[in-house]
């Protein structure tokens, strides 16, 4: 057998095992995509299906294991040093996990967008100003920010939405800005500008349409990182107040309790795993579909 017939027979089977590898990839994104969409749903119908009140203290059952029959219901994942009900406060702090994660993102984007595009189309001083105040706000900690903020404001649910605004809007403006003067350097672009279109009318209709792609790609990855963001402040008691379920607040009060209570914090630290590496592989999925590069090997 010739080297070459052997060359040819590892560069065919490294293709084949690459397929493979890139069809079982395609197929994990649909079901990150229906698992998120099952606990988005179960989180938000909360207070219609599940029985327990994840704010019921039975002290007569405290620090019990999973699976344990209570007086007043059945404690699926045991009860927490109060003895509230593990498996209900999963489920609503999971709806404050997605609705910061999804908000947050959205309006990050939203914001990011505007100001980008308004850096890439009238360049000169918006440019510059716009540019400067993403590279000061990239130069401060997030958690020195939060700090400062939270201080001032308050802890609650809108405070966390709003810092993590505040810190999240400048990878899409940079993004934003980035891709738009690509666009502005294509050869239809000066085709529509040669037309006689101009503003805003000629952002929306060739420059948006190319740069959605990408911020959505960076969008699910924003909602990821928020969702970690979000479980670190409520760990570090800056988030929420304490009598509202979150998956960070419960890993916080579960750490005291590792090796009596174990469940205590391991059920939320698999939730936001689960969450954020299911939200990764479908940005991962989505830039897949959506980048043309990548779309044949």
């Amino acid at each position: 057998m010739s080297v070459f017939s052997l060359f040819l027979g590892s560069r065919l089977g490294a293709k084949i095992q690459a397929k493979g590898r890139k069809n079982s990839f395609l197929q994990a994104g649909p079901i990150s995509i229906a698992f998120l969409t099952i606990a988005a749903v179960f989180s938000f119908s909360a207070n219609l299906w599940v029985a327990q009140d994840p704010g019921y203290q039975d002290l007569l059952f405290r620090l019990e294991p999973p699976f344990t029959e209570g007086e007043v219901a059945n404690y699926l994942f045991g009860t927490d040093q109060l003895g509230r009900d593990v498996f209900s406060r999963l489920i609503y702090g999971g709806k404050i996990s997605f609705t910061v994660g999804l908000v947050t993102a959205t309006m990050a984007m939203l914001i990011g967008c505007v100001l980008g595009l308004i850096a890439a189309y009238f360049r000169g001083w918006q440019e510059a100003l716009i540019l400067r105040i993403v590279d000061v706000q990239t130069a401060f900690p997030f958690l020195i920010v939060a700090i400062a903020i939270v201080s001032i404001v308050g802890a609650g649910l809108t405070t966390i939405i709003g810092t993590l605004i505040v810190w999240l809007w400048t990878p899409f403006a940079r993004l934003a800005h980035a891709k738009s003067l690509t666009v502005k350097e294509s050869e239809f672009y000066r085709a529509a500008i040669s037309s006689g279109r101009s503003g805003f009318g000629l952002v929306f209709q060739h420059i948006v349409p190319n740069i959605v792609g990408s911020m959505m790609v960076v969008w699910t990855f924003v909602v990821a990182q928020t969702i970690i963001a979000e479980s670190s402040m409520s760990y570090l008691g800056l988030g929420v107040p304490l009598s509202t379920p979150t998956w960070g607040s419960m890993l916080s009060e579960g750490r005291n309790y590792l090796e009596t209570a174990w469940w205590i914090a391991l059920f939320p630290a698999i939730a936001i795993m689960l969450t954020v590496l299911c939200v990764n592989i479908f940005g991962d999925w989505l830039s897949d579909r959506i980048d043309p590069q990548t779309k044949e090997i």
